[in-house]
């Protein structure tokens, strides 16, 4: 609920301005204009110049002191300004000012109407003014006291005895806790940095427990884990490089376990897949070369060995022109170099009859059917090879009895 400054309990002031000096303002204001409108009318007399000059100044005296009074009356209510009584002072001075300024103007009327140069509506207007100005300054007077005083409200006795003691004793109350606050603060920091030092500690016995747990995960790690299964990669790459019998370590965890016996079983696998396949080659009544892009010879069977005369460690890694006549090694390299151009083979997947070379320099004829494959990225080619001389001797003696 907002406070009403024109409350007449509350602010004993208002009253005389609002039942006393508004009206007479109020009148003596309309007195002027009469007085001026007169003399305005009769601006062609001289005299009367004189007249209606005064009465307008009396008149904009009059507005600039109820101006004054209307900030003084503001001022008193601190609207304007936060030191009300400095700026009273100032506006009781400007107030004064103006009021002698109407005083003058009123006196000088007052003896051009002893002359008999006012016109009657200007004397009637005159002598009302002159009453209203001293009843409002009578009244302006009785304002000014109470504003400055104590009594310009009826509530300061009270605020000044009970209200103000009592907001003193709140204060005083006030600063007792906080003084009261800032020494449980300390205590509470002091205690709050002993848990800290307490947590601190504790968190670096839980940060020296996980570095000994990780410690003991690694040992675990690599005594179960790491190990073995390097154990079974060194023992893998020996066997890749052609060491037999390598065993593999069936130790460290359940699963690592598992993985020796799954690579055991697959070397296992391989082994046995290796040996039926030189089985094969070993017992295989056709000769079976294999060479590489280049013509190079990788494997060369016993079967091989038998018809060309050579070992398998004389022809791997020799050229496959080892086994043919010169005309013969032109040809084959002439197919190769096609297929690789052209990716169109002459000669792949067909049995055709060649002449062959044997290690002690005779030539003689074959069967010769080649097959390709890729292992591992490489271009191979399989060779499988028989001896038709028997076959060609035949032909030969029935052509010559046919003939």
């Amino acid at each position: 609920m907002g406070l009403r400054v024109d409350n007449p309990r509350l602010f004993p002031a208002i009253p005389v301005i609002i039942g006393q000096m508004q009206p007479r303002n109020s009148e003596f204001v309309s007195l002027a204009n009469l007085a001026v409108d007169e003399a305005d009318s009769r601006l062609g007399q001289p005299v009367q110049r004189d007249v209606y000059r005064l009465f307008v100044d009396t008149r904009y005296a009059w507005v600039r002191m109820i101006d004054v009074f209307h900030l003084y009356v503001s001022s008193r209510f601190g609207i304007f300004d936060h030191s009300p009584e400095a700026a009273m002072q100032t506006q009781a001075r400007n107030l004064e000012g103006f009021a002698e300024r109407v005083d003058r103007n009123l006196a000088a009327l007052a003896e051009m109407e002893k002359a008999g140069k006012l016109e009657f509506q200007q004397s009637e207007s005159l002598g009302k003014m002159r009453v209203l100005n001293r009843e409002w300054r009578r009244y302006w007077q009785q304002v000014h006291a109470i504003y400055g005083s104590e009594r310009w409200r009826t509530d300061m006795p009270l605020l000044r005895e009970n209200i103000q003691p009592l907001f003193g004793r709140i204060w005083t109350s006030i600063r007792a806790i906080e003084s009261d606050l800032d020494a449980h603060s300390v205590d509470d920091l002091a205690r709050l940095a002993q848990v800290a030092i307490g947590f601190s500690d504790s968190l670096w016995l839980l940060v020296l427990a996980a570095l000994m747990l990780s410690a003991v995960m690694m040992l675990v790690f690599e005594a179960h884990i790491r190990r073995p299964i390097a154990r079974v990669v060194a023992a893998l790459k020996a066997e890749a490089a052609g060491k037999e019998n390598i065993a593999i370590p069936v130790t460290g965890l359940v699963e690592t376990q598992d993985l020796s016996h799954a690579f055991d079983h697959m070397r296992r696998e391989v082994r046995s897949r290796q040996a039926r396949l030189k089985a094969v080659l070993d017992y295989s009544v056709e000769a079976i070369i294999t060479i590489d892009e280049r013509g190079l010879i990788e494997s060369f069977n016993p079967a091989a060995e038998k018809l060309f005369g050579y070992t398998a460690g004389e022809a791997i890694g020799r050229n496959v022109s080892l086994l043919m006549p010169e005309q013969a090694a032109r040809q084959h390299d002439s197919h190769i170099r096609h297929y690789r151009r052209t990716g169109v083979p002459r000669v792949l997947g067909r049995e055709r009859e060649e002449t062959a070379r044997h290690k002690a320099g005779h030539d003689f004829p074959i069967a010769l059917k080649i097959s390709e494959m890729w292992v591992e990225g490489r271009q191979l080619f399989t060779g499988m090879i028989s001896d038709i001389s028997e076959r060609a001797a035949m032909l030969e003696q029935l052509e010559r009895t046919l003939e």
